[in-house]
Formats: C-alpha cells, sequence, structure tokens
C-alpha cells in the first residue's frame, strides 16, 4: 500500500477543505489518509495536583480529539472507499507536520493567513511545512469562497 496523504486540521474552515482536497487526492493515490491535529498545551497557573489544572488539559484533548473526529467523518463522506485514520498530537503544528511528512506521500494544509496585507503572505506554518517538507505539499490557498 502507498504511503499515507496526511492532511492538517484544526477546526477551521480552510483545513475543512484541506480534508476535502486531501481525501480525493487519497483516492487517487490508492493511499490511506490520515488526519493530524496538533496542538501544544496553555499554561495554566494552579497546584500540581490540583483539579484545576486537570480541567483545562482534559477539555482540550476532547476539543482536540472532537475536531479530529469531525475531520475524519468529512474525509469519509468525501471519499467512502479510502482508510481514514486520525490523531489529536500534543506538540507545536509545524514540527509535528514536518514529522509526519517523512513517511507520507503528500501533505496538505489550509492556509490560515488573514486579510489585510498580512493577507497576501501565506500563514507561518503553511510556509515552514511548504518549505521544509520530506514530501510533496499542497496548500489549499486561502479565498473568499469555499474551494468547493
Amino acid at each position: 500500500m502507498s504511503n499515507p496523504v496526511v492532511v492538517g486540521v484544526d477546526g477551521s474552515p480552510r483545513s475543512l477543505d484541506a480534508v476535502d482536497l486531501a481525501a480525493r487526492e487519497a483516492t487517487l493515490r490508492n493511499a490511506p489518509l490520515h488526519l493530524v491535529y496538533a496542538y501544544v498545551w496553555p499554561y495554566v497557573a494552579a497546584p500540581i495536583g490540583s483539579s484545576e489544572a486537570r480541567g483545562p488539559e482534559r477539555s482540550l484533548r476532547d476539543d482536540a480529539e472532537q475536531i479530529v473526529g469531525e475531520a475524519a467523518e468529512r474525509a469519509r463522506a468525501t471519499a467512502p472507499t479510502v482508510a481514514v485514520t486520525g490523531e489529536a498530537v500534543v506538540g507545536a503544528p509545524t514540527a509535528t507536520l514536518l514529522e509526519r511528512s517523512r513517511s507520507a506521500s503528500v501533505v496538505v494544509i489550509g492556509d490560515r493567513r488573514h486579510g489585510g496585507f498580512t493577507g497576501l503572505l501565506m500563514g507561518s506554518v503553511s510556509q515552514a511545512v511548504l518549505h521544509h517538507a520530506a514530501c510533496p505539499v499542497a496548500v489549499v490557498p486561502h479565498t473568499h469562497a469555499p474551494a468547493r
């Protein structure tokens, strides 16, 4: 079997567009699709071992797994014959996607740039992955209309 198509997800509309593109690409390549959501624990000022310290971590993990689950459902609807897996990973998005690129056939990501002058430039994660990945990269561009 082929190396997987890897897609970075974060729950944003652009990352869901990336899921659609990645699912279609996985179909064309007869490859599995692997969704990755990487996140960093926020700093919480609470004593170690307190219930307040466990609450936000559990909530963040649950939210991350929900984002991956919803993206996987979307991928399966787009490409029902593709094997879809997903993971929520504690780690920096750029570093995680670059590591996954070592065993991927292609990495697909959405461009999360903002409007105005800064919108002329690609987002920092997509820019870094595009230039440093160990495989081809597809970036779903920021547009005003849905990329369907």
